[in-house]
């Protein structure tokens, strides 16, 4: 088993920022305006609190949720403005560097349960507003642009 002390700072800022970057990732893919916006990004919020009521017996995911709870999501915020396509790109460098960090210093069933966690995220976060439609009239739950960011989430953790 994998603590916190088992990875650098910028490691562990790396791994925080994880949640919150997947969730923008399927988010970029199909702006929904602001309601969905706001639906969507609460999901990552919902997902963190989800996760530690749950006391999920992972310690690995238990010791980063409650950084991340402690530090109110300040040790995951990107330092910088960017513009969508460059927070796409980070947020896809992110969930590549998450996989390395987790090949090298997790274990197998901590890096899967990790991986796990970020998929549901993501596919919480593409069913968190329907897309198209009027008014929630119609619409699809989750959209062709959504489900390709969910391939892609999938491939960066693969």
């Amino acid at each position: 088993m994998s603590s916190k002390a088992d990875y650098t700072p910028e490691e562990w800022a790396t791994l925080a920022r994880a949640p919150f970057m997947t969730g923008l990732i399927v988010t970029l893919a199909s702006p929904s305006g602001i309601t969905g916006l706001l639906g969507e990004s609460m999901v990552v919020t919902r997902s963190i609190i989800s996760a530690s009521q749950s006391h999920s017996t992972d310690p690995l995911l238990v010791s980063l949720i409650e950084d991340i709870k402690n530090t109110r999501g300040k040790i995951a915020q990107p330092a910088e403005r960017l513009t969508a396509e460059n927070a796409r790109l980070t947020a896809e460098a992110t969930l590549r560097q998450v996989s390395a960090i987790l090949a090298h210093k997790a274990t197998p069933q901590e890096a899967a349960a990790f991986k796990d966690w970020l998929r549901d995220i993501a596919q919480d976060a593409a069913e968190a507003a329907k897309e198209g439609g009027f008014f929630g009239i119609g619409g699809v739950q989750v959209n062709e642009a959504e489900k390709a960011a969910l391939a892609r989430v999938a491939e960066l953790l693969a």
